[in-house]
């Protein structure tokens, strides 16, 4: 048996790409050419050694169950753990894993760190030994992108530093931080538009600053001319200094007296929107994950509870209290409001429903799709707003609709629809916006996922239609919801400069998202690529779908 070949250096890492399923057996012979660079490919392949290491015992569960459907094959030829501390018993395994041939093989960027804490000696193998560093890079990099599309760098990042710091990066990558992003910027974007409406604190600046800039302004358009210079000097260093600490404390200084011009009830009002907000999408997104394991082995190794950088009963901890602590502050604060209860409890139920059995609604593309478009969509955008808008005191003439809504008295179809009044064009016209939103974001999360998807039988409308059909149909509706929206602008917002500007940054969406598309390639996904990787799906959902959601709700407040 010939020698053993090292795997490729750590500047690439070779990934596994499309090809038929491996034979049972491994011919070492071949190890060593996965990368490209062959002439000419032998007229049969043999499989290809491509990396051996420690791997992750999740990940060598997740991946044995896939592998009869995958180019590339991963062989555990121990069941032995890697060596850790004290003799304590690790979360690794050793691990082979082989493609097809030459052709199955692509080269990407490889992930920094080690994923288990073996520091002396060599992972063994017929024919010579690798360096434990390299190989467990090599390999742990090999298995998690070809198996979940995404690297296991961050799951080795997770297991360095202290066991607070471990415990807390592992928190926060479980509670999804781009749904909190989206759902701070929306609580804190609907209750501004609110607010807008209802008052005229943020109208505008003083006009005495007006006056000040406009005569700045006019100076400053004259003072390269020479009958400038001959009257007016140039002033101390002592005089540029103080005008130089105005024109900095100025803007402060309105700011400040704008916030403090605010309505008392806001700050309440949006506390107490805000937190429960937060720590429920921590619940539904934590509850999916807890569901999901056996899933995101396959198609997001890196998330925390596959990697191991968080235990599950510390998951199920965070996510009990999540839920709890969420219910209560909104269900028990003094400013809460019945459209608030209504937006917080309803979106709790569907995301358990969502994820959790017996329902687990995921499972069908059009329940799912439902599922998102209502929560993201309709119940956020009009709860939110209409609990601003009555906690500022909107319905102080109708005694009925302001005794509903903080539960004085029991919510009626006459107070329901009173209250449903209190919509403005604007924000009914987001409410649509985001309702076709909602339903893309819904559509555009399941496409990296279809192998771990098709794995678990979750019939999502691109395991059944295909990542290709689906993604290009998310992305002309993308662009046809932002063509709609150039037309509500122009339609509902008051004002006609605001209106043009609206209207101008989306027509530029529109353009962009279409542009974006077309460096993806859609082979990219599906346990070919790592996660983020330029040009595939999920790189474009996070930075393309996901920035231009917050960006919504960024230029929403400006449509008062």
């Amino acid at each position: 048996m010939g020698p053993f070949h090292p795997p490729p250096p750590r500047t690439a890492t070779a990934a596994i790409a499309a090809g038929p399923p491996l034979p049972p057996a491994i011919d070492r012979r071949a190890a060593g050419t996965a990368t490209a660079g062959a002439a000419s490919p032998p007229p049969t392949p043999r499989p290809i050694l491509v990396g051996r290491g420690w791997l992750p015992a999740g990940v060598c569960a997740g991946v044995g169950a896939a592998s009869s459907r995958l180019p590339w094959r991963l062989v555990l030829p121990s069941a032995s753990g890697a060596p850790g501390a004290a003799g304590a018993p690790s979360r690794h395994r050793r691990a082979v894993v082989v493609a097809s041939d030459a052709a199955a093989a692509r080269v990407v960027p490889e992930p920094a760190g080690r994923p288990d804490e073996a520091s002396g000696g060599g992972v063994g193998g017929e024919g010579g030994g690798v360096p434990a560093s390299a190989a467990a890079s090599t390999a742990t990099a090999t298995v998690a992108t070809a198996a979940a599309g995404t690297s296991t760098g961050s799951a080795a990042a997770g297991r360095r530093g202290t066991p607070v710091v471990r415990l807390v990066r592992g928190l926060w990558q479980f509670t999804r931080p781009h749904t909190l992003i989206g759902t701070f910027l929306s609580v804190v974007s609907l209750s501004i538009l609110a607010l807008r409406t209802t008052t005229t604190a943020l109208a505008g600046a003083p006009a005495a600053a007006v006056a000040t800039a406009a005569t700045a302004a006019t100076a400053a358009s004259s003072v390269g001319t020479p009958f400038f210079r001959a009257a007016h000097p140039p002033p101390p260093p002592q005089a540029l200094a103080a005008a130089a600490a105005t024109a900095v404390v100025t803007p402060l200084a309105a700011v400040a007296a704008a916030v403090g011009r605010l309505p008392p009830p806001f700050w309440p009002a949006l506390a107490t929107a805000l937190v429960p907000a937060l720590l429920l999408n921590v619940f539904i997104v934590g509850l999916n994950q807890l569901c999901d394991v056996p899933i995101d082995t396959i198609n997001k190794p890196f998330l925390p509870l596959p990697s191991g950088a968080l235990s599950v009963p510390a998951a199920t901890v965070t996510v009990i209290v999540c839920l709890i602590a969420g219910v209560v502050i909104g269900a028990a604060s003094p400013a809460t409001t019945f459209p608030l209860q209504v937006v917080l409890f309803a979106s709790t139920a569907l995301g358990a429903a969502y994820s959790a059995p017996p329902l687990r609604l995921k499972r069908w593309a059009v329940a799912a799709s439902a599922c998102v478009l209502c929560v993201r969509g309709l119940l956020i955008n009009a709860g939110f707003f209409l609990h601003m808008r009555l906690a500022l005191g909107a319905s102080a003439s109708t005694a009925a609709v302001g005794a509903s809504a903080h539960g004085a008295v029991a919510p009626t179809a006459a107070t329901a629809a009173a209250t449903w009044s209190l919509m403005t064009p604007v924000a009914t016209g987001a409410c649509a916006f985001f309702v076709g939103y909602g339903l893309l974001i819904a559509l555009f999360k399941d496409i990296p996922d279809v192998a771990g998807d098709a794995a678990y039988a979750v019939r999502t409308l691109s395991v059944r239609l295909g990542a290709r059909r689906v993604f290009w149909g998310c992305v002309v509706g993308l662009a046809a919801l932002f063509g709609a929206a150039v037309v509500g602008c122009v339609a509902v917002v008051p004002s006609a400069a605001a209106a043009a500007g609206l209207a101008a940054a989306h027509a530029a969406a529109a353009v962009g998202v279409v542009l974006a598309a077309r460096r993806v390639d859609i082979d990219k996904e599906g346990g070919r690529v790592a996660a983020g990787a330029p040009g595939s799906v999920s790189r474009y959902y996070l930075r393309v779908v996901w920035v231009l959601f917050y960006l919504e709700y960024l230029l929403l407040p400006f449509g008062a």
